[in-house]
């Protein structure tokens, strides 16, 4: 989650931005989220005020937050399937002529071979991090994706620092939504054609 991080000014070479402030501005914070490297220079009292009234995601829509959001888990960069490149734009093949391949992860098959207790368990959602993950969002493992994804939208708006005074409790609570959803996409559960 992007946050204002006060950093301190080394060479205490700049005067407080905050008009009338004739304290030494020894903590930067940025300008915008457009211009992330250009600062103001503030001194302590001021910044902490800069950073309560900042909002990284001010005039982006939902979606938009949730797209970021969603590629931060990447750090923001480009991502493919499994045996996909997408620089090459060619589908890669792997193939194993005796080796054991219980799950199907190199099967040309997009189903898995579904035999013994993993059937079981994949279906009902029982193996330990899918739990998990809807233990976090609250959901029964049998939940669809539209309302795994209503239920995303709606902790992560209840639990987001800017709605929470900066709270770090509620930025560790929103960590934890955010990699139990990005789990249960991973795993298949929410599609990104999934209705809202």
């Amino acid at each position: 989650m992007p946050r204002v991080i006060a950093q301190p000014n080394p060479a205490g070479a700049h005067d407080c931005d905050h008009p009338g402030c004739s304290d030494s501005g020894d903590f930067r914070a940025p300008k915008s989220r457009a211009d992330i490297e250009t600062y103001f220079w503030f001194c302590l009292r001021h910044v902490r005020e800069y950073n309560r009234a900042w909002n990284f995601f001010t005039g982006m829509s939902r979606d938009e937050i949730v797209a970021y959001q969603h590629s931060s888990n990447t750090w923001h960069r480009p991502t493919w399937a499994i045996g996909v490149n997408a620089a090459a734009g060619a589908r890669v093949v792997y193939t194993f002529n005796s080796a054991r391949d219980d799950l199907g992860a190199f099967s040309q098959s997009a189903e898995p071979r579904r035999s013994g207790s993993w059937q079981t368990n994949h279906i009902d959602g029982a193996d330990g991090p899918i739990r998990t993950a809807f233990a976090v969002l609250a959901l029964r493992p049998g939940a669809t994706g539209r309302e795994i994804k209503r239920r995303y939208y709606e902790l992560a708006m209840r639990h987001h620092p800017d709605r929470n005074g900066g709270s770090e409790d509620a930025e560790e609570q929103l960590k934890k939504i955010n990699e139990a959803y990005t789990s249960l996409t991973t795993a298949g559960y929410v599609s990104s054609r999934t209705a809202s």
